[in-house]
């Protein structure tokens, strides 16, 4: 048995060790996809169109 320690959450788990690099893999999958929805989903809320120099005047200010 291996144990695996998620820095970001501090969760650990023990994993067999034949099966770490699937575990690894199937982690980094899913860490990945989280990462990319989060900025996905940031880039989505701080995105605007402004029409005339006013509002991207005020859409700057803010």
């Amino acid at each position: 048995m291996v144990e695996v320690f998620k820095r970001e959450s501090g969760e650990k788990s023990s994993v067999k060790l034949e099966e770490v690099d699937l575990h690894i893999d199937n982690y980094l999958y899913k860490e990945q996809n989280n990462l990319l929805r989060k900025n996905q989903a940031f880039r989505e809320a701080n995105t605007f169109v402004v029409d005339t120099y006013e509002d991207f005047k005020e859409k700057v200010e803010k």
